[in-house]
């Protein structure tokens, strides 16, 4: 048995109507109601008999739930449901990672150019005062060798 990591399951639900209303964002329709019932008491590990109890049909009427489940899902066993569900949870957790991660080196980005900015505000070197004619801003002195008295050919102050 596959064993996931407690940071990855912490947001799963643990209950059948958790799991129904999760199987409802990820198939939307494709699924009808009876057929998110059955398939979420599979990601949880019920077998048809608790299905069956659990939902009041017979559990002939669960294997065929599973078989209109199966042909939506383009899936060959009950045992890939929640495979197919943990697969496009993973998914969708990588994709607001990345989201994440992006916004984070994006605001990294503009603190980067603000201190650059900050930092050339009263040098009188050329490039400092293009940039600053650039960025129209007056604030702290340049840290760059020019601005403290260093001839910047020679490298020395």
């Amino acid at each position: 048995m596959i064993q996931l990591h407690s940071s990855l399951t912490a947001d799963l639900p643990d209950s059948p109507a958790g799991w129904e209303e999760l199987l409802e964002q990820l198939f939307g329709p494709r699924l009808s109601e009876r057929q998110r019932q059955v398939a979420a008491r599979r990601c949880l590990g019920y077998t048809d008999a608790e299905i069956a109890a659990d939902l009041g049909i017979s559990a002939a009427t669960v294997r065929a739930h599973d078989t209109h489940i199966l042909a939506k899902l383009h899936l060959n066993s009950v045992h890939q449901i929640p495979v197919c569900c943990f697969s496009l949870l993973w998914q969708r957790f990588l994709r607001v990672q990345r989201e994440v991660d992006r916004k984070i080196v994006h605001r990294q980005r503009i603190d980067e150019a603000s201190n650059e900015r900050r930092n050339h505000a009263e040098c009188t070197a050329p490039r400092c005062e293009v940039l600053r004619a650039a960025t129209n801003t007056e604030e702290a002195a340049c840290t760059h060798p020019a601005a403290q008295g260093a001839d910047p050919d020679s490298g020395t102050t």
